[in-house]
């Protein structure tokens, strides 16, 4: 009898630990869809109805998901307008909100502030002038967000023009 008992409450504990697993799993079932962080990189974040949006007057976008705790800020340098300014706002708000123990996983960096309980990863992409700043409790999603980062270009007419004459003129191969 004392066998029996001892299997049914191994079997017990078993079924609690896989149930709270399911339960407490953080990035169980996350759908996520694509937005644009700035006018030329976009990102995967999770789908949810309770997120707010905001763009100040520097052009500094505010991404803020409350369902699963991520918070993006991002910047896009190329204005000549709000450039100097808003880069300025972000250095500013990236020494606010990077945490002290920097963790280095593969080619993803990120920041860990255990006062708040949150993982912070920082962009810069200077080929396409974008600064971005995720925050979230959630180390998983903060990884999904950073691995769907997409940056584009943006070349106007003239610049393409010049591309162009610039390559038919010597007859050489260029990559741009």
């Amino acid at each position: 009898m004392d066998k029996k008992m001892a299997i049914l409450l191994i079997a017990v504990f078993c079924l609690l630990c896989l149930g709270s697993y399911m339960i407490f799993e953080p990035a169980r079932n996350v759908t996520y869809h694509q937005i644009n962080l700035t006018n030329s990189c976009s990102a995967k974040v999770p789908q949810t109805d309770k997120i707010s949006e905001y763009t100040d007057n520097l052009d500094i976008h505010y991404y803020c998901d409350y369902d699963y705790n991520l918070n993006i800020t991002s910047f896009n340098n190329g204005s000549p307008i709000t450039a100097s300014q808003g880069l300025l706002r972000f250095e500013n708000l990236k020494e606010e909100t990077l945490g002290s123990d920097k963790v280095v996983d593969g080619n993803f960096t990120y920041y860990k502030n255990n006062r708040l309980g949150t993982y912070t990863a920082y962009v810069e992409d200077k080929l396409s002038n974008n600064y971005i700043l995720m925050s979230s409790k959630d180390l998983t999603i903060l990884h999904t967000v950073y691995n769907s980062l997409e940056a584009r270009i943006i070349v106007t007419n003239d610049e393409l023009q010049e591309m162009y004459s610039v390559n038919s003129s010597d007859n050489s191969s260029h990559y741009y």
